[in-house]
C-alpha cells in the first residue's frame, strides 16, 4: 500500500509540507522509473518482432535511428546530458511525421467518401428492402446502446461523417459557426485544437515536410485532388479505387509505426529522467538490462518470427510489475493534482516548482498522448468572441473559395468531413434521430445512398464484432 495519500494530506494541512513533498517526490520518481523501464522493455521487444515496420523503407530508417539512440544511451550509462537533446529532436521528428500522416488521412478519407458515393454506379445494388426509418432506428441503436459518453460521441461523429450531405452551404456554415461558438469562454488551447482539426478536415491545413517525408503520398494526394471523378468509367474507377485503398493501407501502417516509436522513445526518456532513482540491484532492473542486451546481440529487427525460450523466460520475470506500478502512479497522479491546488504549490521555491514540472512531464511521457508538448503549462488565455470570429472568419473565407472550385461530389465529401468534427449540439436523442433521418431521406441519388448505407453498416458490423452485440 502506497503512502501518496498520506503525504498529500499532510501537505494540504501544512504539516511538515517540504518533508512530505520530498517523500512524495522520491516515491513517485522510483515508481515512474520502474514503470518506464518495464513498459519500454515490453514495447521494445514487441516492436522488434513487428515485421511491417522494418520492411518499410521509411519506418525502417526511423527504427534504426531509434536503435542508434538507444544503444548510445545505454553505453553512456543512461546519461541525461548526453541523450536529452537527441531524444527531444527525435520526438519532434516523429511529431512532424504524425502531423503529416494525420493531414493525409483527412484528405484520403475525403477521397474515399467520393469513391464510396460512386461505387454503385458500376455495380448492382438492392434497394427494395431498404427503408430510411428502419435504418435510422438501427443507427440510433448502434449509437445509444453504449453507456460510455465518450463512445457515444465517437460513434455519433463517425455516423455524421458517413451520412449523405444534403444541406445548403449557408446552413452548413451556420453549423460551423455554432461549433466555434461552443468554445466562447473556454481555454484558448481548446479552441486552437478545434480550429486545427477543422482545418485538416476541410483540406485547408498543410504542415511542413509533407512532400519531403512522404513523396508518394504527396503525388497521389495531388492526383486524387484533381481527378475528374464524374468522368470515370467502370475500368478507370476500379483502377483508381485500388490505388486509393493501397494508399490508405500505407497510411495506416505508417501511423502504427510512428505510434510504436513514439511510445518507446517517451518511455525511454522517462526512464532516463528518473534513472538516478533506479534500484540497479533489483531483479526487475537486472532483467530489463538482460533483455536489452539479448535483443542487441541476437535479434535482427523484423526478421525474428517468434520469441525464443531465453527471451520468453526473461519476459516472464516481469509479469505483474507493469500493472502494479500503473496502479501506484494512477493513485499518485490523483494526489499530485490535489497538491497542485494547494497554497504550498503556489508559493513553493524554484527547486520544488521544477520538481513538480518534472512530475507533470513524466505523467505526459507515460500516458497514451504520445505527442504531448512537454513544456511546462502556462496559465491559459480565455477565449473571447473576437478570438472566435477571427478563426471562424478565416476558416469560412478559405473554405468557401475551396468549395466553389470543387465538383459537387468533392464539396459534399469535404462538408461531411467537417460536420464529423463539429461539437454535438443536439438537445436530445430525438433531435439526433431526426437529423439522421433527414440526411438519409433527402438523398434521392440511390446509388450514392446505398454506397454510404453500406459504409454505415460496416461501422455497425465492426462494433458488433468487437463488442459481441
Amino acid at each position: 500500500m502506497s503512502n501518496y495519500g498520506k503525504y498529500a494530506g499532510n501537505i494540504s494541512r501544512g504539516k511538515l509540507p517540504y518533508e512530505n513533498w520530498n517523500q512524495f517526490y522520491t516515491s513517485y520518481q522510483k515508481s515512474a522509473n520502474v514503470l518506464a523501464d518495464v513498459q519500454f522493455t515490453l514495447n521494445f521487444v514487441s516492436a522488434l518482432y513487428t515485421e511491417n515496420i522494418w520492411q518499410d523503407e521509411g519506418l525502417g530508417a526511423l527504427g534504426n535511428e531509434f536503435l542508434k539512440i538507444l544503444w548510445d544511451v545505454t553505453d553512456s550509462g543512461f546519461d541525461l546530458e548526453q541523450s536529452a537533446d537527441r531524444i527531444c529532436q527525435y520526438r519532434a521528428k516523429l511529431k512532424n511525421h504524425m502531423d503529416c500522416l494525420l493531414t493525409y488521412t483527412d484528405r484520403y478519407m475525403i477521397y474515399q467518401y467520393v469513391m464510396n458515393c460512386m461505387k454503385y454506379r458500376f455495380e448492382d445494388y438492392d434497394y427494395e428492402d431498404y427503408d430510411d426509418e428502419e435504418f435510422t432506428k438501427e443507427l440510433m441503436n448502434y449509437i445509444c446502446k453504449d453507456r460510455d459518453q465518450a463512445n457515444i460521441r465517437y460513434k455519433t461523429m463517425e455516423v455524421l461523417k458517413a451520412l449523405p450531405v444534403r444541406m445548403t452551404r449557408s446552413r452548413f456554415f451556420e453549423r460551423v459557426k455554432d461549433g466555434y461558438s461552443v468554445y466562447n469562454g473556454s481555454e484558448m488551447d481548446t479552441l486552437d485544437s478545434f480550429n486545427y482539426m477543422l482545418r485538416g478536415a476541410a483540406m485547408l491545413y498543410t504542415p511542413e515536410n509533407m512532400r519531403e517525408n512522404f513523396p508518394d503520398l504527396y503525388e497521389y494526394d495531388a492526383h486524387f485532388g484533381k481527378l475528374s471523378y464524374e468522368e470515370l468509367d467502370q475500368e478507370s474507377f476500379h483502377k483508381e479505387h485500388i490505388s486509393l485503398e493501397e494508399c490508405i493501407d500505407f497510411l495506416n501502417n505508417q501511423i502504427m509505426g510512428c505510434q510504436v516509436f513514439s511510445e518507446a522513445v517517451n518511455q525511454l526518456y522517462a526512464f532516463i529522467l528518473t534513472h538516478e532513482y533506479a534500484d540497479s540491484s533489483s531483479g526487475v532492473y537486472q532483467t530489463c538490462r538482460s533483455i536489452a542486451a539479448y535483443a542487441r546481440n541476437h535479434i535482427i529487427p523484423g526478421e525474428a518470427e517468434e520469441l525464443d525460450e531465453q527471451l520468453t523466460a526473461y519476459l516472464k520475470e516481469l509479469e505483474g510489475t507493469q500493472e502494479e506500478k500503473m496502479e501506484e502512479l494512477e493513485e499518485a497522479d490523483g494526489h499530485f493534482q490535489d497538491i497542485c491546488q494547494t497554497t504550498f504549490a503556489v508559493s513553493a521555491p524554484e527547486q520544488t516548482q521544477a520538481e513538480m514540472e518534472l512530475i507533470d512531464c513524466l505523467g505526459k511521457l507515460l500516458s497514451t498522448s504520445y505527442f504531448a508538448d512537454l513544456d511546462p503549462e502556462i496559465e491559459p488565455a480565455t477565449v473571447t468572441e473576437q478570438d472566435i470570429n477571427e478563426r471562424l472568419g478565416a476558416f469560412r473565407t478559405e473554405l468557401e473559395g475551396r468549395l466553389k472550385s470543387m465538383p459537387k461530389l468533392m464539396s459534399r465529401a469535404v462538408m461531411a468531413s467537417v460536420i464529423g468534427y463539429l461539437p454535438m449540439n443536439f438537445s436530445d436523442s430525438e433531435e439526433l434521430r431526426q437529423y439522421i433521418y433527414n440526411s438519409l431521406s433527402a438523398c434521392t441519388n440511390y446509388p450514392e445512398k446505398m454506397a454510404l448505407v453500406e459504409r454505415l453498416e460496416e461501422l455497425m458490423d465492426e462494433d458488433w464484432e468487437q463488442t459481441g452485440g
